[in-house]
């Protein structure tokens, strides 16, 4: 069922709002505007506009064009602000009748389904909730008075979920704890009242709470517009203040007021003809120094200085540098390397047939004795030691080769080796070739060809690509570097004592600026707002104008009060109306052909602000002329049409809702509470199996979660939750999945228990007979349980397959009631036993059959 947007082809609201705001003013409208927009009360910065454009529509504000705001139009509701809540879980039941104290009842966000037989506890569940969240139909709470002992205070804990945030309410057995009491309960006591009783409206829609959040925006610029005027009487007119801090002139309009020197303020404006030319000398003297072109040069001198303190830095280590010693400490590494080569030849190459005794090999070795001191083993390798790596025991020929191994690794060649490496290392400068390559990118801008910088470049290049060679331990070629960075010091310092001084001598220059630019400044502020004072003397004179704009202010906070707020009272009240007698009428009609519940009339009454509603059969109560059936669809209709007058997504709770319903109105609650559940969560309890049946049912086709769970006595204790339960559903394809896994199961038992495993298939098989019969043969004209016949089904019968189907599923019955376990056997036939394979081909000729069927 698709519902029907509420309120169309009536004045919504929301219409009757937008209609009173088009005949307000501007700032009104900026505020319904706003409310509409937000859907909720208003911030600050939308207050201010409003009266912003309040004041410039009574030229109280400098703007001088008034700002307005056009006319609204009527659109559909957004979203209702209200936050949705679930019911997530009741637990630590405890006092409330003989329901067991650890039991917890995990709520599904959709729909929960709560079944229990009479006196299995699920009334105590129901009374719990509906005493929390205060339902119209909350009765007293007593423990367990079988019990003989005094019972605990009922109380219980609820976890909720309120606008997305998880939340605990312990209750202890009180009436409509917040924010529980948002849910809605539908009971046979609430039925009652939902057929002849006249009803108050019990909820706010959001629609005419926007009415509320209007008139308090309306409110908050009226105090604005108390404030505004008693600030007009005490400041002058002259705000902001539009003179520079500290001058003469700024002093005075400052604190204007009665004892202000007019003729003081008159004479500051009476300036020489040629002042603004003055004023505009002035000004060019203070922007030379004031435009940085000081502080820029001073930078870059310290830029300067900076890379040539990196250059002095590379000569000197340039200066220290040994080019011909470290070529030839680098002749003796080369040879001491060849020693060691030559030794490790000598050494070991005939107990390495795999492979040359090379630098990799040597690489390896080391790497094992670095591998045994890491591990302790100093003396390694011992006799009975295993080998460090794949852990076998060594040999006697390991263990010497391995002790030639630590003998070469510590022998002269390599120790004279090590030596001149490190005699090496120490003729390296500390210098890296990035560090130069830095360097020459800072200086390469310089052009002057007798800037000692501009040589310097030259030198970097050479110093750089000998460093590269001496990073990769090759020989250097450049070996006159040291000699040309001495001779280059000198007058590298010499350049960088010269801009030193350069820079002091800006900085002193600047220190005398700092005591001379305030002054000018402070005459060119002084200047400037003696001459500004001529343009606001009449305004100064002119105090009175702050007064009038004080009156005026006065007349608009009575006429806020008189006509704006008194009319909107009164939209407010058509808004209420409309809402109640048209707006309810459109859900209850829909919810009435939803339930197919009977046609009554409607009737509204108003009285001090409240709405009310009566209905009639032919000037009867409902309750005179209707069945208890009628009566129970009437007031389930509306029920849900006054839920629905709240936008909110809060629980509804429903306490066997179909209680003397026939089946076809019992379809059609649970066809309604189904499709509830997708916009509200659903709670239902309920002692009828087969409503709880034809909820899932509803709740599968639309492929909707929904949570079923049965209440049992376990005869000590009630309200015993049985989780993950389902109520059976007797079809044949979920027969027919049964009779499959039995099947399976008898192929696997053992040979004592087959025979029970086979007369258990044999009775799911008589049992899938039955449905099979019920719903497709004969297409559901008769069922179990309901005692009308379907004559509207009857066009649904195959008739042409009947007479090849019902032999075969007359014989198989017959002989399968003969199987299974809960049949008496004659004697003759109590020793017959079913094999695997005769089941099996009993079960494959009633799958034929019903494709067959199905196919005719």
């Amino acid at each position: 069922m698709s519902m029907v947007q509420a309120g169309q082809g009536a004045p919504s609201p929301r219409g009757i709002l937008v209609q009173w705001a088009n005949e307000q003013e501007s700032w009104v409208r900026v505020l319904v505007a706003a409310v509409l927009e937000k859907g909720g009360p208003l911030e600050n910065d939308v207050i201010e506009r409003s009266f912003e454009v309040l004041l410039q529509a009574n030229g109280l504000c400098d703007e001088v064009a008034p700002a307005d705001a056009p006319e609204l139009v009527d659109i559909a509701s957004p979203a209702s602000e209200d936050a949705s809540m679930t019911i997530d879980r009741l637990r630590d039941v405890a006092g409330v009748n003989a329901l067991a104290a650890d039991q917890t009842i995990e709520f599904d966000k959709k729909l929960t389904i709560l079944f229990g037989q009479n006196g299995s506890g699920k009334t105590g569940y129901a009374r719990i909730i509906k005493r929390a969240v205060g339902a119209r139909s909350h009765e007293e709470i007593l423990g367990n008075v079988a019990s003989g002992a005094t019972s605990p205070k009922p109380r219980a804990c609820f976890d909720l979920t309120v606008g997305g945030t998880s939340q605990a309410v312990d209750w202890s057995n009180d009436v409509g704890r917040d924010p529980l009491n948002r849910v809605r309960v539908f009971d046979s006591q609430t039925a009652a009242l939902h057929v002849d009783n006249n009803l108050e409206y019990i909820f706010t829609p959001a629609e005419l709470a926007r009415f509320s959040d209007v008139t308090h925006a309306i409110a908050t610029v009226q105090e604005r517009v108390t404030n505004e005027r008693a600030k007009r009487q005490k400041v002058s007119c002259l705000s902001p203040n539009p003179f520079t801090a500290g001058t003469r002139v700024h002093d005075l309009v400052q604190d204007l007021g009665s004892e202000t020197s007019f003729a003081e303020l008159q004479d500051l404006a009476k300036v020489e003809d040629d002042s603004k030319k003055h004023l505009e000398n002035m000004r060019a003297e203070y922007a030379l120094p004031a435009s940085g072109a000081d502080d820029r040069q001073k930078v870059g001198l310290q830029r300067q200085l900076d890379d040539l303190s990196d250059l002095t830095a590379i000569l000197s280590a340039l200066e220290l540098f040994d080019a011909v010693g470290y070529n030839e400490v680098l002749a003796r590494v080369a040879e001491a390397r060849r020693g060691v080569t030559e030794l490790r030849t000598t050494l070991f190459d005939a107990d390495h047939p795999a492979g040359e005794p090379d630098d990799v090999w040597q690489d390896f070795i080391e790497a094992g004795q670095a591998y045994a001191e890491h591990l302790g083993f100093s003396e390694y390798p011992q006799e009975h030691d295993s080998c460090l790596y794949c852990r076998q025991l060594l040999e006697t020929g390991a263990i010497s080769l391995l002790r030639r191994y630590g003998d070469f690794l510590t022998g002269a060649a390599q120790t004279q080796l090590e030596v001149q490496v490190e005699a090496l290392h120490d003729r390296v400068p500390a210098l890296t070739s990035e560090q130069v390559q830095a360097s020459r990118s800072a200086l390469s801008n310089v052009e002057d060809d007798s800037d000692p910088r501009r040589i310097a470049l030259g030198l970097l290049a050479d110093a750089e690509a000998a460093l590269l060679l001496v990073e990769n331990r090759q020989v250097c070629t450049h070996l006159d570097l040291a000699e040309r960075s001495g001779g280059l010091k000198p007058s590298i310092q010499g350049l960088h004592d010269r801009l030193v001084s350069e820079k002091q001598t800006l900085e002193d220059k600047q220190k005398n600026q700092g005591q001379v630019l305030p002054n000018l400044q402070r005459k060119i502020e002084d200047l400037d707002d003696r001459i500004k004072l001529s343009t606001h003397l009449d305004q100064i004179k002119d105090c009175t104008a702050n007064a009038k704009a004080a009156q005026r202010l006065e007349e608009l906070n009575q006429e806020i009060s008189s006509s704006v707020r008194k009319s909107l009272t009164r939209a407010a009240n058509r808004a209420s109306e409309e809402l109640a007698n048209q707006d309810f009428k459109l859900r209850f009609d829909e919810e009435c052909a939803a339930l197919e519940a009977p046609a009554v009339s409607l009737n509204f009454q108003a009285r001090q602000g409240s709405a009310q509603r009566t209905k009639r059969v032919f000037d009867h109560r409902p309750s005179q002329i209707l069945s208890e059936g009628e009566q129970k669809v009437l007031a389930l209709a509306d029920f849900l049409a006054e839920s629905r007058m709240h936008d909110s997504k809060h629980p509804i709770i429903f306490d066997d809702p179909v209680s003397s319903l026939d089946y076809r109105r019992m379809d059609k609650v649970a066809d309604r509470l189904a499709q509830l559940s997708t916009e509200h969560q659903v709670i239902v309890f309920t002692h009828n199996i087969m409503f709880a049946a034809k909820l899932l049912d509803h709740c599968q086709s639309r492929r909707n979660r929904a949570a079923f769970m049965e209440v049992r006595d376990s005869g000590t204790e009630k309200g015993i939750v049985a989780l993950d339960v389902e109520p059976r559903l007797d079809t044949p394809p979920n027969l027919a999945k049964r009779v499959e896994a039995a099947i399976s199961e008898a192929s696997q038992a053992a040979p004592s228990s087959q025979d029970a495993q086979i007369a258990h298939a044999y009775s799911w098989m008589r049992s899938w007979c039955e449905a099979f019969a019920e719903q497709e043969l004969l297409a559901n004209v008769s069922q179990r349980y309901r005692a009308n016949i379907m004559m509207t089904r009857l066009d649904k019968i195959n008739v042409a397959g009947l007479g090849d189907a019902i032999p075969i599923l007359s014989s198989a019955f017959e002989r399968f009631s003969r199987y299974m376990t809960g049949h008496s056997h004659p004697h003759e036939q109590q020793g017959v036993r079913r094999t695997i394979a005769e089941l099996k081909q009993d079960w494959d000729e009633l799958k034929k059959m019903r494709d067959q069927y199905q196919g005719s």
